[in-house]
């Protein structure tokens, strides 16, 4: 059973994964009746097994812990997810959702990463029903200054990571 360094104890990097919806929040509805909350867990625990079952064979690289939102069928609001995001610690936050279309033959994928604005009027609606009760505190100016520079610097990386996750997918 491999161990992780000493020095990469301390750096673990840890992910925490959010299935869109649950409880009383069903999502879209897919065929045969299965809602996006189903879906969205599913995938999530997908992805949490795959992070994990990859991190502890490269764990000389960096150990990743790999934390759920919700492990079962329960609603959280948006603020308790980002919340228990922040409280952990997380380095990476990443909702899983499954989105429906009006256009039965539609199919694909898409990738969205928070941004001070929405790239499209699509996008600003979907954001305006998703983010709906978060609000951002005002701060003096200094810390909105710092406040700015924090948030482009976690731009440039979520862009950057949503375009690696989007090639990856489309491969």
């Amino acid at each position: 059973d491999r161990k992780p360094s000493k020095e990469n104890q301390a750096l673990n990097f840890k992910v925490v994964i959010d299935p869109g919806h649950g409880g009383k929040d069903m999502g879209a509805q897919g065929f045969f009746s299965i809602s996006e909350k189903q879906i969205s867990l599913t995938l999530a625990k997908m992805v949490q097994r795959e992070i994990k079952r990859t991190s502890k064979t490269n764990l000389e690289v960096l150990p990743i812990d790999v934390l759920l939102t919700r492990e079962g069928d329960h609603f959280l609001t948006l603020k308790e997810r980002v919340s228990l995001a922040n409280n952990s610690g997380a380095d990476l936050f990443v909702s899983i959702h499954a989105n429906s279309s009006p256009f039965p033959r539609v199919r694909g994928f898409e990738v969205y990463f928070l941004n001070a604005e929405a790239t499209d009027e699509q996008a600003t609606k979907l954001a305006r029903v998703e983010n709906a009760g978060l609000s951002a505190p005002i701060g003096n100016e200094l810390f909105s200054i710092l406040s700015d520079i924090q948030a482009t610097n976690h731009i440039n990386e979520s862009s950057a990571f949503a375009e690696s996750v989007f090639s990856s997918m489309a491969r």
